[in-house]
């Protein structure tokens, strides 16, 4: 993932610096290098954030509806792309 991809992601999801290095446990100056290109997105950020993407569209589309009671990770994917589960206020 390159500086650009990553500022596309977030701006896509509506995130942060601060937002995306908490879920991500990162401090937010880490974040800042990758989108500036300081520091090369890791790999491992790169999947997390593809999973989170993932999550996302099959709940968007019906695919999945996620479990209030499931791992915390499912429910902080939700929130870090910003979607709205159907029946959830």
């Amino acid at each position: 993932m390159t500086d650009a991809e990553l500022c596309a992601w977030m701006s896509d999801h509506g995130n942060s610096l601060s937002t995306l290095a908490g879920e991500l446990g990162v401090h937010k100056r880490t974040v800042g290098r990758w989108r500036s290109g300081e520091l090369p997105v890791p790999r491992m950020t790169e999947l997390a954030l593809q999973a989170i993407t993932s999550v996302a569209a099959d709940v968007e589309s019906g695919r999945f509806t996620p479990d209030p009671d499931s791992p915390d990770w499912l429910i902080r994917a939700r929130e870090l792309a910003k979607i709205r589960v159907p029946g959830e206020d």
